[in-house]
C-alpha cells in the first residue's frame, strides 16, 4: 500500500507548535509576521495556534467548542503556550491554553474536546444563502500594513 503525504500549507507551517523543554504542557511557537493586523498579530491566528497545541497535548479528542479572551496584542516573534487538561471525563475534556510572549499573557483560551465519534448534535444540511455575484460586489481595499488580508479576497455586498 502506498502512503500519501498530506500537503503542508502556509497555515500549517505558521501555526506549528513544538514541545518546549520548560516542562510538560509547554509549547514553543513563532508568531508569523504574515498574520499582522492593524495592532499586532491577528487574534484568530493566535486562537488557531492554541488549537494546534491543545490537539497535540490531548490526542484523539477533537475540539468541540472554544472561547478565547484577548488580553493584549502579540507581536511577530517567539512565544510560548501552556496547555492544561483541567478535567478529563469519559467522553469530554476541558482544557485551557495560555499564549505568552516576553512574560506577558496574550490570550487565554478555554476549550471543550470530545471523544472522537461521541454522540452529539450535528448539523449537516446546508442553508441557502442569497448573495450577489462576486463581480457585483465592492472589493475590500485594506490598509497596506495588514498582512493577513493577503490571504483573502474580500467583497462587500453593495446592498448593505
Amino acid at each position: 500500500m502506498t502512503e500519501l503525504a498530506l500537503a503542508t500549507t502556509e497555515f500549517d507551517r505558521t501555526t506549528a507548535v513544538t514541545p518546549s523543554g520548560q516542562s510538560p504542557g509547554w509549547y514553543d511557537v513563532d508568531l508569523s509576521d504574515r498574520w499582522l493586523s492593524l495592532v499586532g498579530i491577528h487574534g484568530g491566528y493566535q486562537a488557531a495556534i492554541s488549537v494546534q497545541a491543545v490537539t497535540a497535548a490531548v490526542p484523539g479528542r477533537p475540539v468541540r467548542t472554544l472561547s478565547t479572551s484577548f488580553v493584549r496584542s502579540g507581536q511577530p516573534g517567539s512565544a510560548n503556550l501552556r496547555v492544561q487538561e483541567l478535567r478529563r471525563g469519559r467522553t469530554a475534556s476541558t482544557v485551557s491554553a495560555e499564549l505568552w510572549q516576553k512574560g506577558e499573557l496574550l490570550t487565554s483560551t478555554r476549550l471543550t474536546l470530545i471523544e472522537a465519534g461521541a454522540e452529539g448534535v450535528a448539523w449537516a444540511a446546508r442553508m441557502p444563502v442569497d448573495l450577489p455575484a462576486p463581480d457585483d460586489c465592492q472589493p475590500v481595499v485594506p490598509p497596506n500594513r495588514v498582512a493577513h488580508f493577503e490571504r483573502v479576497d474580500g467583497r462587500l455586498d453593495p446592498a448593505t
